[in-house]
């Protein structure tokens, strides 16, 4: 709580300037707060739980006994490659998961094709406690204020193969903010303070939801366009289903 900002609502804006403005009401907030401090303290969570983790591995390909998984294959960072042997695995590897992909159990759909560049700016004018989604004709732009005083800002677009490569991605985040009338004048003092991310084609399409030994969790059980901004609300929802499942098996 420390670390984040009260969220109130949403704001939607879409071409011909279309705009709601949403509140939850009833002293209902929500949070913004940056993934890395998210993701430690998720992480500090479970180790306190009583959770082994363990860093500087990675997950390689499922092992198998009789067709059913019986734990992971995995590549150690200093050295020592082996198994862990586990009754379930929960593949919750993301987007691209490994797992899921080398089992045959996701691929990437021909349509749609979209890619996502994001970034944090500094000095970015009118932002409130609410987070933001302007649609445009071809792409759209999500702005959320987090704490530090940076404004989370994330462009999306169509990139199909054969496609000219986003050789830029700063440069057309940039483009595209000093194009859109409702946020040029916002951006015009704005200084990006991270290099940008990007990620794509952002779908996945899952056949099922695991197999004998394996289950899927997460972005890792099919990946839902970001335009609705409840990623994480769906990733711990599915977390939670995950964690049933395991205490079944």
């Amino acid at each position: 709580l420390a670390s984040s900002h009260d969220i109130h609502g949403m704001l939607i804006t879409g071409p011909g300037g279309v705009a709601v403005h949403a509140v939850y009401g009833a002293g209902i907030a929500g949070r913004a707060v940056t993934r890395a401090v998210f993701d430690e303290w998720l992480l500090g969570q479970a180790s306190r739980a009583g959770a082994q983790v363990e860093e500087g591995v990675a997950v390689k390909g499922a092992h198998l006994s009789s067709d059913r998984v019986v734990g992971v294959t995995v590549s150690r960072r200093w050295g020592g490659d082996g198994t862990h042997d586990s009754r379930l695995v929960i593949a919750a590897d993301g987007r691209r998961s490994v797992l899921a992909f080398s089992r045959g159990l996701a691929q990437q759909p021909a349509r749609p094709r979209r890619w996502a560049i994001g970034g944090y700016f500094s000095g970015v004018a009118g932002c409130g406690s609410v987070g933001e989604m302007h649609v445009r004709r071809g792409h759209y732009l999500g702005v959320a204020p987090v704490p530090g005083g940076l404004t989370n800002v994330c462009v999306v677009v169509p990139h199909a193969a054969g496609d000219p490569a986003i050789g830029a991605p700063g440069e057309l985040i940039r483009s595209r903010l000093q194009a859109d009338p409702a946020l040029c004048d916002r951006f015009a003092g704005a200084r990006a303070e991270s290099k940008p991310v990007m990620l794509g084609p952002m779908a996945v399409d899952t056949t099922a939801a695991g197999e004998p030994g394996l289950l899927l969790a997460g972005d890792a059980a099919g990946f839902i366009d970001p335009m609705a901004g409840d990623g994480l609300s769906l990733a711990l929802t599915g977390a939670e289903l995950a964690c049933a499942v395991a205490l079944e098996v």
